[in-house]
């Protein structure tokens, strides 16, 4: 009796272990090999890039690898925005927020002279983000006694803004940057 006993529970056992292998092995885990970037989540085997509010914030990819942000930047060049005899061409410097890398709505824009030399450097918020343009806000700023905003659009091959400062006095100027040329 002692025998069977023994015997049975050495079944039960067995069977039990032999269960748990195949439970767990039949279970199988769908983005071992998927890596997701940028904050991006792997549901199903499948990365799911950020959105905010429901939209795209401008990262795509099947790893979601790909910051829309990245291809728009570099330098532009363009007609001076100003009435000047020493300025015949101006830049627009276009970089990446280096303290908020985890959004990817948000950049840059240096206005240089032809020397390089920077006249003012403004913060965009990137809108309509899509892998050929974005449109973008510039967020008011204040630099000594002038104000700055404005909006544009940049698609990596070129750059447009309107942007309007404003002088303590009063005094206001809108700038027009037409097809700067990267």
């Amino acid at each position: 009796m002692k025998q069977i006993k023994l015997i049975a529970l050495s079944a039960i056992l067995t069977l039990g272990a032999v269960f748990a292998i195949f439970n767990t092995s039949c279970t199988k885990n769908v983005c071992g090999a998927t890596t997701c970037q940028n904050r991006g989540k792997c549901i199903g085997g499948i990365c799911v890039c950020p959105t905010g509010e429901g939209k795209p914030i401008g990262v795509t990819g099947a790893n979601c690898e790909i910051v829309y942000r990245n291809t728009y930047v570099g330098v532009y060049e363009g007609p001076a925005p100003i009435d000047t005899v020493a300025d015949s061409t101006h830049l627009l410097q276009f970089i990446p927020d280096e303290v908020d890398t985890m959004d990817y709505t948000t950049m840059f824009v240096i206005w240089q002279d032809t020397a390089r030399a920077p006249l003012v450097k403004l913060p965009l918020q990137l809108y309509n983000i899509t892998a050929s343009a974005a449109s973008f806000s510039v967020v008011p700023t204040r630099n000594g006694d002038f104000s700055y905003r404005g909006e544009g659009s940049v698609n990596g091959v070129t750059a447009n803004m309107r942007l309007i400062e404003t002088h303590d006095t009063g005094t206001v100027h809108t700038y027009i940057f037409s097809n700067y040329i990267k």
